[in-house]
């Protein structure tokens, strides 16, 4: 004798809500090892990191201190990041193009990201702007003037024609926004005050900004990051402007130090949690050493 029980499954009525978990982003910038031979390795700490968590690794530059200097690195680097997944954003830094010849090094960078050193980009309801601020380390005379301008008219276009998304998400390396933080300097590395137009009298604020203010402007969050920060007195910055729009600076340099940090000088990162459905975006600064 045998009996059979059967269990009728339990039916979510129409109006409760399901949870969806927020899909979570990953910025970190200035990342190099100070101490590794060769110095064409990444931070020990960022290494341990599980990329695959993050549905989005966003790279502020300054990844190796000589990241171009020999394929293998660059080999070494898609290990970790998968640079040409359409997941995976690097704004190019300093230390990522300035040894021996630039444009040389930035060709075989795009060789393993297939991607520009400027560009754009959508998905789930955020456009990304990726810019190269450090062109005037690539290019001279002439074409930098055109490639600056070239990059200019793509943050014009996207600007112009953005309208249904729910961010504006800037992806830099250098901090380039001094007429508006006056406390900068405190956290970055380095201003860059000729990264958008030969013309002298062109700055930041006066050719870009007005920009990004009319996309506030329409309703769109605007949020401008730079991966060029840490090195001095503060290791991150966060700044809103009167309109809205955020800039916020992270990098990391405790590799110098051999990890060892001082209370209140922790190397952070950004963690975004962005829920799709409700179109939110938000960010923590979360220390490093806290990342699994």
């Amino acid at each position: 004798m045998f009996s059979i029980s059967c269990k009728k499954e339990e039916v979510v009525p129409d109006d409760e809500p399901v949870f969806v978990e927020p899909n979570k982003y990953l910025f970190l910038g200035h990342i190099y090892e100070r101490y590794a031979e060769n110095m064409d390795r990444i931070d020990k700490r960022v290494e341990q990191i599980n990329m695959s968590e993050y549905d989005q690794v966003w790279l502020g530059g300054d990844i190796c201190y000589e990241t171009p200097s020999e394929r293998a690195t660059l080999i070494y680097l898609d290990s970790i990041f998968n640079l040409s997944s359409p997941s995976t954003h690097w704004a190019l830094g300093g230390h990522d193009i300035l040894y021996h010849h630039g444009l040389e090094h930035v060709e075989l960078i795009q060789e393993f990201t297939n991607k520009e050193s400027y560009y754009s980009y959508y998905k789930d309801n955020i456009t990304y702007l990726v810019l190269n601020t450090n062109l005037n380390m690539v290019y001279s005379d002439g074409e930098l003037c055109s490639k600056m301008e070239d990059q200019y008219y793509l943050i014009q276009s996207v600007c112009d024609t953005i309208s249904s998304s729910s961010h504006l998400i800037v992806i830099g390396h250098n901090v380039v926004w001094y007429e508006f933080d006056e406390n900068c300097m405190d956290y970055a590395n380095m201003i860059q005050k000729k990264a958008f137009s030969c013309d002298s009298t062109q700055t930041f604020g006066n050719l870009i900004y007005p920009h990004f203010k009319e996309v506030q402007d329409r309703g769109i969050q605007v949020i401008m990051l730079a991966g060029d920060a840490g090195m001095w007195n503060e290791k991150y910055g966060e700044y809103q402007t009167d309109d809205g729009v955020f800039f916020l600076a992270v990098g990391l340099v405790n590799s110098k130090y051999y990890y060892e940090e001082e209370p209140g000088k922790e190397d952070r990162v950004i963690i975004f949690n962005h829920d799709i459905e409700k179109r939110t975006l938000e960010w923590e600064f979360e220390y490093l050493k806290n990342i699994d």
